[in-house]
């Protein structure tokens, strides 16, 4: 008997965890066993809730996840050849300053037409009504000829499994009868999330044969694109807190396992997403003295509160 469409949706959620992070089967088919996956019906904004036992999401919030993973990497283009550069010289980081840089204003411009795209989507009344961005290519099972792409793509895959186990451990605590409802319980999802992707995950490269250091680095750069995503969904006022913890808060908790040395690939990335979103807040970064990607991924982060 052939599959359902909701049945389809589902089986994918389960096979996108049991991909995502392989060392840890046993305890994914443990959660999976409470929570159901089903897709919601479609609409404006970004959907991932948990409603009796099922963790609802729609098609549209999946596409802004893989088009923010896009996003983001336009901001890597934009901002990380020059954090780099500036840790050389041991030059401040001053957005005003930036901007006046030849070839800048091409990739801000690169940043801000995809997010504008982005917020088209978002807001549709339905997703047939906006146009899929002319440069971004689709989703695709087959490697994606450009490198760059197929990068952005399977981060993106790791942010929505991060979002999907924490949307799992709500439900995880909602059986257990511990769920509180207020911003203690998301960060516990928060870390349940980061543990499953980090915990084992030196031990799991080891045994396949690959460098720890840089499988650690592309599932950091993973929970790094779910703040991201956090921050690009939730309106500037909000911030601060609201329903959710402060931006801030939930991006230090998830720094934590992140690579040791503190100019790893994750960290330049989040530096340049932070650096990207701030400034299309118009937010004031000047003449930030930083030491290391660590340094000034972590005085950005501060000035999102």
């Amino acid at each position: 008997m052939a599959e359902s469409g909701e049945e389809e949706f589902a089986r994918d959620a389960v096979q996108l965890l049991r991909a995502a992070v392989p060392e840890r089967l046993s305890e994914i088919d443990e959660i999976i066993a409470l929570a159901g996956f089903r897709e919601g019906r479609d609409g404006p904004g970004f959907k991932f809730e948990n409603v009796y036992g099922q963790v609802i999401f729609t098609h549209r919030s999946v596409m802004q996840v893989y088009l923010i993973s896009f996003l983001a990497w336009r901001a890597l283009r934009a901002y990380s050849g020059l954090i780099i550069l500036l840790l050389a010289t041991r030059e401040p980081f001053d957005l005003s300053k930036v901007a006046h840089l030849p070839e800048q204003a091409a990739a801000d411009e690169a940043v801000d037409g995809l997010a504008k795209g982005l917020t088209e989507i978002r807001k549709a009344f339905a997703t047939l009504d906006v146009p899929w961005p002319a440069d971004i290519p689709a989703p695709s099972l087959v490697k994606h000829a450009n490198v760059e792409d197929q990068a952005a793509q399977e981060v993106s895959l790791l942010a929505l499994a991060f979002i999907l186990l924490h949307e799992i451990h709500h439900v995880v605590l909602a059986s257990k009868g511990e769920a509180s409802g207020d911003w203690a319980e998301e960060h516990k999802c928060d870390e349940f999330a980061r543990q499953m992707m980090l915990r084992d995950v030196d031990h799991y490269a080891v045994s396949c044969g690959d460098n720890p250091f840089m499988v650690r680095s592309k599932r950091a750069m993973a929970i790094a694109l779910a703040n991201a995503i956090y921050a690009e969904i939730t309106p500037q006022k909000l911030w601060a807190g609201s329903d959710h913890p402060p931006i801030a808060d939930r991006c230090f908790a998830n720094y934590e396992d992140w690579p040791a040395d503190p100019n790893a690939p994750p960290w330049i990335y989040m530096s340049s997403v932070l650096a990207a979103q701030l400034r299309r807040r118009n937010r004031d970064v000047n003449a930030i003295a930083f030491t290391s990607a660590r340094d000034l991924c972590e005085k950005l982060t501060e000035l999102t509160r």
